[in-house]
């Protein structure tokens, strides 16, 4: 056994450690003599020290021994008592502190329980589900009732994809373009079909204000500012919803920008059209449509990820009268764009203390984080 030779030259080594440091005379020499020998002691009685730990604690044995080495060569004799103290005796009578919190534990009433049945809705029935394989081959290896399964599960994720087409379409598009990849064909195609459904209801719209926008005369500037913005918000809208990716985002937002600056630029030639009030969407009373216009550019400038543009047109739609506690989210957006946590926090903290208009119930959790 290789632990007896062990503690023995521990002991040995730790003896002669303290003998040097009783008799050197405060020498430097003797000092170091010490230290080293004290080292070696504590290196030597590392491994026996740890043959009698349980165990439980034995493992990690790097850090273990690390500890061991520790309390030998920091503490002389005493640390090694210590642990000796600690290990020993629960070995036979179980009297030791080692022994005690297992014990505690033990007496502690556990139980393992079951995850509780959670109520899911349709969009957590439809996730996307690609395996790679060729669904023809699997289906000819698989026993009739598996078949039989899948069939079902099919059948019951068409079902809830269905139901998904009365939900907002910003909310659902995610989903259905990651289901364009699903190895199941009949989902493909309705999500294809469903996304393709809301892209041409807002494009038929686009169509006929572009009808009647070629139809106005020149005189009639109310009339084309009207239908500009009309032309941007519904451009906008394939974006929020996002039905137009890549290029085609880009134009996208390109041209809802051109419609929103025509809109300005028309309503600068109608008199009195820039003192008219519009409704707000929560029903209040908000600045003409000049600044709602403003308003909407920010909101591309940020899509288009230039937060000084956006910061600068939602400024100028402030001044003119837009509610500022609707714009304030947006400018926390910008600020987050540049790296402008300083003003994030304080945009929130605006918010927060606005009483006029409470905050969006999905911006409460910014709202917690940026102003605890």
């Amino acid at each position: 056994m290789l632990e007896v030779p062990l503690v023995l030259a521990g002991v040995t080594v730790q003896a002669a450690a303290l003998a040097a440091l009783l008799h050197g005379d405060g020498a430097a020499g003797a000092l170091l003599a010490y230290l080293a020998m004290q080292a070696l002691a504590a290196a030597l009685l590392a491994m026996p020290l740890r043959r009698l730990l349980s165990r439980r604690v034995r493992v990690p044995s790097g850090a273990t021994l690390v500890y061991l080495f520790a309390a030998g060569a920091f503490v002389p004799l005493g640390g090694v008592l210590v642990v000796l103290f600690a290990v020993l005796p629960s070995m036979r009578v179980g009297m030791a502190p080692s022994a005690w919190r297992p014990r505690a534990l033990a007496t502690q009433r556990v139980a393992l329980v079951s995850l509780p049945d959670f109520a899911s809705g349709p969009m957590s029935c439809v996730a996307p589900r690609t395996d790679g394989n060729d669904r023809s081959a699997v289906a000819a290896r698989r026993p009739a009732s598996a078949s039989a399964d899948a069939g079902a599960a099919d059948a019951h994720r068409l079902s809830a994809l269905a139901a998904l087409q009365a939900m907002p379409a910003r909310s659902v598009s995610p989903l259905l373009r990651a289901l364009l990849d699903d190895d199941v064909e009949d989902v493909r195609l309705l999500a294809y079909g469903m996304l393709d459904a809301a892209e041409q209801r807002l494009t038929r719209r686009i169509l006929q204000a572009q009808d009647r926008l070629h139809a106005l005369g020149d005189g009639d500037a109310a009339g084309r500012a009207a239908t500009h913005e009309q032309l941007a918000q519904l451009h906008w809208e394939l974006v929020y919803q996002n039905l137009v990716q890549g290029d085609v985002r880009s134009h996208t937002l390109a041209q809802a920008d051109l419609h929103a600056e025509a809109a300005l630029q028309a309503l600068s030639e109608a008199p009195g059209a820039t003192t008219l009030y519009v409704p707000a969407a929560d029903g209040s009373g908000v600045a003409s449509p000049v600044a709602s216009l403003w308003q909407l550019r920010g909101r591309l400038a940020l899509a288009r990820r230039d937060p000084a543009a956006a910061r600068a047109a939602l400024r100028r739609a402030a001044a003119l009268g837009f509610p500022r506690q609707r714009a304030l989210p947006l400018l926390a957006e910008a600020a987050f764009m540049e790296g402008d946590f300083a003003a994030v926090t304080t945009a929130m903290r605006s918010l927060r203390q606005a009483a006029s208009l409470p905050a969006a119930p999905q911006l409460q959790p910014l709202l917690r984080y940026w102003t605890s």
